[in-house]
């Protein structure tokens, strides 16, 4: 079974089309200038690369511009040129969507957000604020570009974008379905400016990957989105691969929350696995589109884990960064860096690292000074996010490399543990259960939880709230599970979701910046800020080095962060992946973004609090001898289309004894489950 590109759309600093910001690249040109989004005033770098000529208004449907943001458009942009490359129409065809994202619509709603820090009841609800949940962009998709089946928003920091298609990877390894439209963006906003500015992270030139005397990231913004198919099914339709999409791994450290593990061990890890995943050895490899952000301690950690994965080969193969041209660009840069790397396979060409004039001792391989024509058989591409999440690609010529065998059945997936954490306190699975059939539920409000009494707070320190939750709630199911400690395997993973992220604390964040200057952005507090943060804090804390994503589907996120768990293990990505939503308590969700989402996450009260369940395979189960509690016989996930998500579903009868369990019941629910096998059982 073999994995296709078959089209490949981009709108970076560089321009609009991937044809233009590849023609770009290869000649060196950088888009770094000065910043006129917004006035970065009292910041050490006035410096960002901008996408040019951008109009939201242009893009989004008639009478909609107030509800979509700069990502939305770009988002909206790269994913058409994609689709018309690969001549599908989700109209006709089934495709599925995947998208990496860390900002949304930040730049569009964070003057609201500042006044909303003093009083959430400030303003009335405005439409604008519809930009601002992380998984907008998959609905401003979905209603422009769509219909799409499933639907997915992954957040992991700066490997989003890699991630989304690492999960595209796994849908169409585990037979989830036949193409996927994955990819990400990213918009520049002053919430990160003013965050990577509080971090002394950013350079007050143009950024100088690898570089001795380099100074920090240029920020930048852009969209990437890859149409990804089943080569049976490209072949069935006529249509040419761009390159073979051969090879995935992901990844986490376990170390630190911006700092990456120095040493470089644990990226290489996560290399070596990707390498084995196509089937290669770095000698059929050629070249490396690397993450080099042009930051200190990262370029140094990167260099290392190319020479610990590609040892002697280091010297060989050709590594380059696009940062010095296009910028950081956050949650698209995975994405983008793959069209590079799947572009540098189909043309022949390896493009420049700018602003490298001196390599650093420290970060010594075969850099790329200026844009080769050479053949290129494979290609890695490596992404490294805030929290540790490292996730590495690989790239080839069509056919090359052997075929992968055809995956055999999904591996079957078991829940062997669960915690809830809300206003009855801390709870394992046995006592949870007993909560749930005892009588009516707590009424809505502030968890119960008192972090001295389940957390290390030396330890726990520098994390949030929703971090701490989190941790709490993931240590409770794994030790609930006899994982803990010396017996945890370090392959477990954590896919966390929520459905508006630190809504309060991004607001509290801007005013105070609004107020008094970016200055007096807190660097401590940026890095809980990003939507993946809590599941990154409990990864570190907890020391888990398996796959590390966030998941945001507004009121189905517990669910997606679910399902996401399981197809991860299905495809053989971890061994045990512990999955769920945590929430907090947020003035400005309560009062104005549930109201204006109500359609989707329903207008009854909410509290606050964390639930997870711990997902094993057979093999981690039968290595420890570890209990499974029930199986996962089946899922299905459609966007908005309750009926097919059900047809998907085998019928009941097969069970002896089955109910139905709705987090909400709307009429669209209840037309499915009358037109359907399981409307006959109780609810």
């Amino acid at each position: 079974m073999r994995i296709w590109v078959t089209g490949i759309g981009v709108v970076s600093p560089l321009g609009h089309g991937a044809r233009a910001t590849w023609e770009r690249l290869l000649a060196g040109e950088s888009a770094i200038r000065q910043l006129t989004l917004f006035d970065p005033a009292g910041c050490r770098s006035h410096l960002a690369a901008e996408v040019p000529d951008l109009s939201v208004a242009q893009v989004a449907p008639p009478g909609a511009a107030e509800e979509w943001s700069r990502t939305d458009a770009m988002a909206a942009l790269a994913a058409r040129e994609a689709l018309e490359q690969a001549g599908v129409d989700p109209a006709r065809e089934r495709i599925d969507l995947c998208v990496g994202s860390t900002t949304a619509g930040m730049f569009e709603t964070e003057d609201l957000l500042a006044e909303m820090a003093l009083d959430p009841h400030a303003l009335a609800p405005m439409r604008r604020m519809l930009s601002h949940p992380l998984s907008a962009t998959a609905d401003r998709l979905q209603s422009r570009l769509g219909p799409f089946g499933q639907a997915r928003t992954v957040c992991s920091a700066c490997s989003s974008g890699a991630n989304a298609l690492l999960l595209g990877a796994a849908w169409l390894h585990g037979g989830r379905c036949e193409r996927v439209l994955c990819g990400g963006a990213d918009g520049l906003c002053r919430l990160t400016y003013f965050g990577f500015n509080a971090l002394a992270a950013l350079s007050p030139e143009p950024c100088r990957p690898f570089d001795a005397a380099r100074a920090g990231l240029s920020l930048g913004e852009a969209a990437a989105f890859l149409v990804l198919e089943l080569e049976a099914a490209a072949r069935a339709r006529g249509a040419e691969p761009v390159a073979e999409l051969c090879g995935w791994a992901v990844g986490a450290e376990a170390h630190h929350i911006t700092n990456p593990e120095p040493s470089g061990e644990a990226a290489a890890r996560v290399m070596v696995r990707a390498l084995r995943c196509a089937g290669i050895g770095p000698a059929e490899l050629d070249y490396v589109n690397a993450h080099g952000t042009g930051t200190r301690l990262n370029d140094a950690m990167e260099a290392r884990a190319l020479r610990i994965c590609l040892g002697a080969d280091a010297r060989r193969i050709a590594v380059s960064s696009s940062k010095g041209q296009i910028g950081h660009t956050l949650g698209a840069a995975g994405a983008i860096e793959a069209a590079f790397a799947a572009l540098a396979v189909a043309h022949g060409a390896i493009p420049p690292t700018i602003g490298l004039r001196q390599v650093d001792p420290d970060c010594e391989l075969e850099h790329v000074r200026f844009s080769r024509r050479q053949r290129v058989r494979a290609a890695l591409s490596s992404s490294f996010g805030f929290g540790g999440t490292d996730t590495v690609l690989v790239l080839a010529e069509p056919g090359r490399l052997a075929a992968p065998a055809d995956p055999s059945a999904p591996r079957p997936v078991y829940v062997s543990a669960a915690a809830t954490l809300g206003p009855a306190g801390l709870l394992p699975t046995a006592p949870g259960v007993a909560l749930l059939e005892s009588g009516p539920a707590p009424a809505p409000g502030g968890a119960d939880f008192r972090p001295g009494e389940h957390l290390d707070l030396e330890r726990a320190r520098r994390i949030d709230r929703g971090g701490r939750m989190a941790a709490a709630v993931l240590q409770a199911a794994l030790r609930d599970a006899g994982l803990a400690g010396p017996e945890l395997a370090p392959e477990t993973g954590a896919v966390v979701g929520s459905a508006f992220g630190s809504v309060d604390a991004c607001a509290a964040y801007v005013h105070r910046a609004f107020a008094k200057g970016a200055k007096f952005a807190a660097p401590a507090d940026f890095p809980n800020l990003v939507p993946s943060s809590p599941g990154a804090h409990a990864s570190i804390y907890l020391r888990l080095g398996g796959p590390v994503v966030h998941c945001s589907d507004l009121g189905a996120t517990a669910e997606s962060a679910m399902v996401t768990a399981v197809e991860l293990l299905t495809a053989g990505a971890a061994e045990a992946i512990v999955a769920g939503s945590v929430e907090e308590a947020s003035r400005i969700t309560e009062h104005v973004l549930a109201p204006l989402c109500s359609e989707t996450v329903g207008t009854e009260p909410r509290g606050e609090g964390a639930a997870v369940v711990l997902f094993e395979t057979e093999g981690s189960l039968r290595g420890r001898g570890g209990l499974a509690r029930a199986r996962v016989w089946a899922w299905s996930s459609w966007r908005g289309a309750p009926a097919r998500a059900l047809a998907d579903l085998p019928g009941p009868e097969r069970w002896e004894r089955a109910a139905v369990l709705l987090a909400r019941e709307d009429e669209r629910a209840r037309a499915a489950l009358g037109a359907s096998a399981w409307g006959r059982l109780p609810r």
